[in-house]
């Protein structure tokens, strides 16, 4: 098996905006609002902000491979995101189309749901090509850094 893992990196994180006088708000033209080449949701029509730590398995001979995403704390377990819609699966989507799996799994502390993780299986070559090309822009949407295990 070859193991890699992709995670948010201290070095990566955006710096903090700065803040400015009520008058230069005034002023300003409201922000744009910029769809991420990639996301993540676990509602559909809502992108989850945070971001994953994602580790990466395949076999030596690339028939198969496993991605685990791993969320800490992710915003749709919120209670006030419930109004939003059911969760039923991680969508992955990119200007490619979405993929999506079924198999996501909470696990609790002190009776609330803290960690969630998600398991993409990816059958061949083909699946495999697909999924990196997703997690290239996702990884460049969200700064993350990549490191072979």
């Amino acid at each position: 098996m070859v193991a890699y893992r992709i995670r948010q990196t201290a070095a990566a994180l955006p710096a903090l905006p700065h803040t400015t006088m009520m008058a230069d708000a005034v002023d300003a033209p409201p922000p744009a609002v910029v769809v991420p080449a990639a996301y993540i949701e676990f509602i559909i029509g809502v992108p989850e902000p945070c971001v994953p730590d994602v580790s990466l398995t395949r076999s030596r001979d690339g028939t198969t491979g496993v991605a685990t995403f791993t969320f800490d704390n992710p915003s749709f377990l919120m209670a006030a995101t419930s109004v939003l819609g059911e969760t039923t699966g991680m969508y992955l989507k990119d200007s490619e189309g979405t993929l999506k799996t079924s198999e996501v799994t909470a696990t609790f502390t002190n009776g609330k749901p803290r960690i969630v993780k998600a398991v993409v299986v990816l059958q061949g070559a083909e699946e495999w090509d697909r999924f990196m090309r997703f997690m290239e822009r996702y990884a460049e949407s969200n700064q993350l850094g990549f490191s072979k295990a």
